[in-house]
């Protein structure tokens, strides 16, 4: 494919994957995220190579791997979101009222405040962290496998121009105007 918007948006993958990637190194199955990884390089290197001249079939077959790879990052991401919910409620527990003081704290005094209420709350900012990325990861996917679609079938719907009529059928008392 030789399209600039697909390969602008293959350039984002490749680098919102790796940031995803780098950041959810022990937060998540490790074989999950690797597979995630795989699948996205999978995809981008079949769609990166200049020669390669796809059939509506072969895009179709990567766009259902995008697909596939969206489902793995919901999957991933509802686990991010229970985890996290699990992480402020211990947060808030182990602080109980001195949430407000340890909160006003600078981060080094926080540590000796309390250290596993410190070591949580950094915990938590890392998995929103990673369910960002998720969630741009997730985006650029969607953008081109949208992208994809786009130039698939683009070329294969006639463009009438405004006032003309829309050949809809070969009775003409049938056509429609486009205004």
């Amino acid at each position: 494919m030789s399209n600039q918007q697909v390969n602008e948006l293959l350039v984002r993958l490749d680098q919102s994957a790796q940031a995803f990637n780098q950041l959810s190194g022990n937060m998540a199955d490790p074989n999950q995220v690797q597979n995630i990884a795989q699948s996205v390089q999978a995809v981008t290197q079949k769609l990166a190579n200049p020669n390669t001249s796809m059939n509506h079939q072969q895009i179709e077959t990567i766009r259902k791997q995008i697909t596939q790879i969206r489902q793995e990052l919901e999957n991933l991401d509802e686990w991010l979101e229970e985890s996290s919910g699990q992480l402020a409620s211990l947060y808030r527990s182990s602080l109980g009222d001195t949430k407000p003081q340890f909160e006003n704290a600078p981060a080094v005094q926080q540590q000796t405040m309390n250290a596993y209420a410190s070591q949580t709350l950094q915990a938590y900012r890392k998995q929103a962290q990673v369910s960002e990325h998720l969630h741009q990861l997730n985006a650029d996917l969607m953008a081109l496998s949208h992208q994809l679609e786009q130039q698939t079938y683009s070329s294969q719907i006639p463009v009438q121009a405004p006032g003309e009529p829309l050949q809809t059928d070969h009775d003409p008392e049938k056509n429609i105007y486009i205004s």
